[in-house]
């Protein structure tokens, strides 16, 4: 007998409902007092009090400047905690209308869940992509359990806007969004589009990938921010990597010639670039001057409104790239391959208890759970070993594609960028495995 179908083994509804709000509270007691991540400090200071760019984006200063004042970081804590709490049940209520759960499978839904708290409770740009995603994929789910066409409607469109305000916080993520909403197809959650299937997910996902952009445009016009042109530091990235570790001596020379308009000294000497530059981070060669026992650093930002300066580095590098794809692809490879064993800094902070109570996140980042080596040999294992194969290898090419994505737009090898797609993953087997014993038989087992 499948030992989950066992009496002993499945967890009551109210069990279940407790547990997830038992979660929230831990959650908030482990983060408090809650601490922004740099890039949403750095975003609201320079809103508040800087040049106004829009270096971190425009939809991310747009949104974490709503709220100011003394209770600014309890206010957003509330709003991702209520926002993952909320999804977390509505997921929950779809896939078994809180029927008993088996205890394992819901683990394994408790423990994405937590995580996803406690990562959301750090205020980064992906925990909030994280927060609106749980919210978002709760909503699209119950609506599907609606009998009223118009309550149909109005809750699909809904979905739609907070998975695009999702992705708003990383637009150039959002083509990975529509290969995970195509993987709906094989659980229930995505059962509300029945028949002529990939026509209407076609219909569903067009938004999806327009709606991220033109939000982040939308809020640049309304903030009239300055252009700081932030995809600089993907050139920049790239440009170091062919430069400093390319074989080819004529191809290594360009692309640091390429780099001359934002090089501190002239001309520019492979030796000083190279001696700052870690293929790990473009913040080597910007930003820790003093790490190499210098008083600037090798290669600076480009400024606010320098257009000329950006336009020649953007010009050298598509002409480089155009000229020598095999290197660049090459290059690529060499730098996501960080994505296999990711790593984060300053994981353990906070009182004794709090530390025990952010350990399972804290622990799993240590163990690099989240990165590319762990979760692709889980993904191709449940292909390999399941027979439901369509679900994971859908799974699988979403999970490809965001780090491909993650890749090309690489600056850094910070394990946060990819921890929310890795627990999107996750979160898609742990509702299959919930599914996977229809409830009449599970019900049919408790006497």
């Amino acid at each position: 007998m499948n030992p989950f179908t066992q009496k002993r083994s499945l967890l009551s509804p109210s069990k279940q409902k407790t547990s997830l709000f038992v979660g929230v509270i831990l959650a908030l007691i482990a983060r408090f007092p809650f601490t922004s991540a740099e890039d949403i400090e750095n975003a609201r200071t320079n809103l508040f009090h800087g040049e106004r760019t829009d270096f971190w984006g425009s939809f991310s200063p747009w949104f974490f400047t709503r709220i100011s004042g003394r209770f600014w970081e309890e206010t957003y804590a509330a709003m991702f905690a209520l926002m993952i709490f909320v999804g977390a049940l509505l997921i929950l209520k779809t896939l078994t209308g809180f029927n008993r759960t088996p205890k394992l499978i819901f683990f394994y839904y408790l423990a994405a869940y937590y995580i996803s708290l406690l990562f959301a409770l750090d205020f980064s740009r992906d925990g909030a992509l994280l927060a609106f995603f749980w919210f978002a994929l709760g909503v699209f789910s119950i609506s599907q359990n609606v009998k009223s066409q118009k309550l149909k409607k109005f809750l699909l469109a809904t979905s739609i806007i907070l998975f695009s305000l999702a992705f708003s916080f990383r637009p150039w993520m959002a083509p990975a969004l529509v290969i995970f909403m195509a993987t709906l197809k094989y659980l229930p959650l995505g059962q509300i589009f029945g028949r002529k299937y990939f026509r209407k997910i076609a219909g569903f996902c067009v938004p999806l990938l327009v709606l991220p952009v033109g939000i982040d445009l939308v809020s640049n016009a309304l903030l009239k921010l300055e252009k700081s042109y932030p995809e600089q530091q993907v050139l920049i990235m790239d440009l170091a990597s062919i430069g400093c570790l390319s074989s080819n001596p004529y191809l290594s020379g360009e692309a640091l010639k390429a780099l001359s308009p934002i090089v501190n000294e002239s001309p520019v000497r492979k030796a000083r670039v190279c001696s700052q530059f870690y293929p790990s981070s473009v913040g080597s060669l910007l930003f820790y001057p003093e790490n190499w026992g210098n008083a600037t650093s090798a290669v600076r930002l480009i400024g606010v409104n320098e257009q000329t300066s950006y336009e020649k580095v953007r010009s050298s590098w598509v002409r480089l790239l155009t000229s020598h794809p095999k290197d660049y692809v090459q290059m690529k490879i060499l730098l996501g391959s960080q994505w296999l064993l990711a790593g984060d800094s300053n994981l353990w902070r906070g009182s004794p208890l709090q530390i025990f109570l952010a350990s399972p996140l804290s622990i799993a980042r240590e163990l690099r759970l989240f990165s590319g080596l762990f979760v692709l040999s889980i993904l191709i294992g449940l292909t390999i070993c399941n027979r439901k194969k369509s679900i994971y290898l859908c799974l699988l090419v979403f999970y490809l594609s965001s780090l491909s994505l993650l890749t090309i737009a690489f600056t850094g090898d910070n394990q946060r960028y990819l921890l929310p797609f890795s627990i999107m993953s996750f979160l898609a087997v742990a509702c299959e495995r919930i599914t996977q014993e229809p409830n009449s038989k599970r019900e049919s087992n408790i006497v």
